[in-house]
């Protein structure tokens, strides 16, 4: 008896129909992993440029550097506008000051001081309390008089604020904050100290003059 054969089946509707959306999937993911790669290689790009404009200082090498004490040299040559470091004083501000005086421990102790008071002032907003305003304003009164007695004076003070408010906000802050000294009461009125300049910066700036890596 002759057998009857059976006829082989193709692949059914449903495997076919995954296998092509399986592709179609895979063809889609690719597509936009390339975009996404892209993209983001591109915003890369953009907030590298970003980062390097926030410098409110044009830092260029001077040509002297090689002669400048270890200190400085350590600093990264691109500041940015803000205290990255953590020490008080924003970067750009820090290497200003370090390459204008690169031997001169004095002379940086009080500009750091008052560069630092003042850049705290332009973070005044109506928001902020009475007794810190005090505070900081007197401050400011200390650095000034420190700033002075170690012979500098107005030409000196203005190029200083020039670079502390480099953007116009800044500056406005600062008018906004001394413009309140009207409001701070007696009781918050601070003695006037013997020494004005602040001797830990000083300290610390003697120390740095004579630091190696």
């Amino acid at each position: 008896m002759k057998k009857t054969r059976t006829p082989k089946r193709g692949p059914s509707i449903v495997k076919l129909i995954f296998s092509l959306s399986s592709l179609v999937i895979g063809a889609a993911a690719l597509a936009i992993g390339s975009y996404v790669l892209l993209k983001t290689s591109g915003n890369f790009q953009v907030r590298d440029k970003n980062i390097k404009q926030l410098s409110s200082v044009e830092t260029l090498t001077p040509p002297n550097f090689d002669t400048f004490p270890d200190f400085i040299k350590a600093m990264p040559l691109k500041p940015r506008d803000l205290d990255d470091d953590s020490n008080g004083l924003r970067d750009d501000l820090q290497i200003y000051i370090a390459y204008k005086y690169p031997n001169d421990a004095v002379a940086r102790s009080a500009l750091i001081q008052l560069a630092s008071v003042t850049d705290k002032l332009t973070s005044v907003h109506n928001r902020t309390r009475i007794d810190k305003l005090a505070r900081l304003l007197h401050d400011e009164r200390e650095a000034l008089k420190c700033f002075y007695d170690n012979r500098f004076d107005d030409s000196d003070l203005e190029e200083l604020r020039s670079k502390i408010f480099n953007i116009a906000s800044k500056k406005d802050s600062y008018e906004y904050a001394i413009n309140r000294r009207n409001e701070i009461p007696d009781n918050l009125n601070f003695e006037e100290l013997r020494e004005p300049c602040d001797l830990l910066i000083l300290g610390n700036e003697r120390s740095l003059q004579e630091w190696k890596p």
